[in-house]
């Protein structure tokens, strides 16, 4: 099959009509996206503030605005290009480009519907710290598709609305007031003393609410120990402050305990780890070299408040 000047004239003039199309599209679709853009982020976003609605809601209804905007720019600009008439006719394009879409945006649906159900949950604000899995973080934003939390380590991570929405998730910091706590192990002559301990410390810092008034509870006994729980709440509006409050408290504690004499112990919360090296005795050549204890040492997993 040869190809002569004429074929390249007919190809042009058979697809003329779509590539005039697709050039009318992208320039009126363009335009409309730019134009409904800068309406959303600045007249739309006024409005919002001026709304009743709370951070989070004004948040998901500007997400919601931003795809509005793109739908209706690809709408109104396929319909201006009259891209059915170049279509028309290719029902095998057509079908294929429904399939593609289609399988495409299965996830992104899903994030879709899953942003919806988040943002106008209450437990889950922006904010909140919230637990999930083996992460946590703080939550600085929640559009339809994703859900962008702040970690400990000052990290971004972004997750799919649909992940949060099919797990558990801890909210840390959403009711007033916040709580925590803390086991102590302590030996059982010593328990009336380290409770009073504890409970002075805890009514001594400023920090924490005397409503609900912190506890101090014995939740287990050991052979040698005794385990109490000692759990205190400070106002929401400290919540980002939760790490620091914690751990002031937990630091006068072992210091006050320390003045007082009173020996705390965290063998609840650790074993130990590493070999024993074991001598053999005079006359004892049955003696074992060495012996091995199989253990581990906490992690910031494992010490974690329990609340």
């Amino acid at each position: 099959m040869q190809f002569g000047p004429d074929f390249l004239v007919d190809v042009l003039a058979t697809y003329s009509n779509l590539l005039q199309n697709i050039v009318e599209f992208a320039v009126i679709a363009l335009g409309l996206y730019v134009v409904g853009r800068a309406l959303v982020e600045t007249v739309g976003r006024i409005a919002l503030q001026r709304s009743k609605f709370d951070e989070t809601m004004a948040d998901g209804v500007l997400s919601f605005l931003r795809l509005a905007v793109v739908l209706l720019a690809v709408v109104v600009g396929a319909s201006a290009a009259d891209f059915r008439g170049a279509f028309a006719g290719s029902a095998l394009i057509a079908g294929g480009v429904t399939l593609a879409v289609g399988l495409g945006a299965q996830d992104v649906l899903g994030n879709f519907v899953a942003g919806a159900f988040l943002v106008q949950d209450p437990d889950v604000n922006i904010g909140d710290r919230i637990r999930w899995e083996d992460e946590e973080g703080i939550i600085t934003g929640i559009d339809l598709r994703v859900t962008r939390v702040r970690t400990l380590d000052n990290e971004i991570i972004v997750v799919p609305n649909k992940e949060l929405s099919t797990t558990v998730v801890r909210n840390l910091t959403s009711h007033d007031p916040v709580g925590f706590s803390y086991e102590f192990a302590v030996q059982h002559d010593e328990l009336d003393e380290a409770v009073a301990t504890i409970e002075t410390v805890a009514a001594e810092y400023d920090e924490l609410v005397d409503v609900p008034a912190p506890t101090v509870r014995v939740t287990d006994l050991l052979e040698s120990e005794v385990v109490v729980t000692a759990r205190a709440f400070f106002p929401i509006e400290k919540r980002s402050q939760r790490y620091r409050i914690r751990t002031t408290f937990l630091r006068r504690v072992v210091q006050r305990c320390q003045e007082n004499g009173v020996g705390l112990s965290q063998s609840t919360l650790q074993e130990l780890s590493g070999t024993v090296g074991v001598d053999p005795v005079a006359g004892d050549e049955g003696a074992p070299a060495d012996s091995s204890v199989t253990a581990y040492r906490p992690t910031d997993e494992d010490n974690r408040d329990p609340d």
